[in-house]
Order: C-alpha cells, then structure tokens, then sequence
C-alpha cells in the first residue's frame, strides 16, 4: 500500500460496469525524471493477477504533451514531452510520400 489518502469518491465506467471507487491527488514522474505532472487517479482492480502492473496512465494525462510508441527494428520504446512541440501524423508523412 502507498498510503494515499483518498479526496473523493467517483463512479467510473470499465469492461465490467460502472463501480463506484476512491479518488487520490498524485505526482507523476515520467521520462527519467525530467516530467512531473499533477493529476487524479482512481483506484483500480488489478490489472493483471501477478501484480505487474501499478498504474494505468490514461488520457488526462497523455493529452497533456506528445506521446509516441515506436517499434523500430524490433525495439518498442515509449517517448513523452510536455509541453507539445509539433504535430506527429504517421498517416500525413504515408500520403506525402505517395
């Protein structure tokens, strides 16, 4: 347990239905430390049975800078920037080059 101290409560919506859940305040640290954002985050079940995973970051969070998956050569990285700097449209660059 992280100790958090809920704020409120919120009903959201998942696969499984609406369910009625704790809302913390949290600091995101992302990019080797080189981002911290501020942000709500509900709680969750767990999102896989041998606690792989802590954290889900969901949109309030991502369209707040740029986010980028790429899988070059096999590779999968993740980027993250705030603020945005540029648009990033895969599709455009594909029907530039036709």
């Amino acid at each position: 347990m992280l100790g958090l101290k809920p704020i409120k409560r919120k009903l959201v919506r998942g696969v499984h239905g609406v369910k009625e859940v704790n809302v913390y305040p949290v600091k995101i640290t992302l990019n080797n430390k080189n981002i911290t954002l501020q942000s709500d985050a509900t709680e969750c079940d767990e999102l896989f049975p041998d606690k792989s995973v802590g954290l889900l970051i969901g949109m309030n969070i991502i369209t707040k800078g740029d986010f980028v998956v790429t899988n070059y050569q096999g590779s999968t990285v993740m980027t993250f920037r705030v603020p945005s700097l540029q648009k990033i449209d895969f599709v455009a660059e594909i029907t530039d080059e036709q």
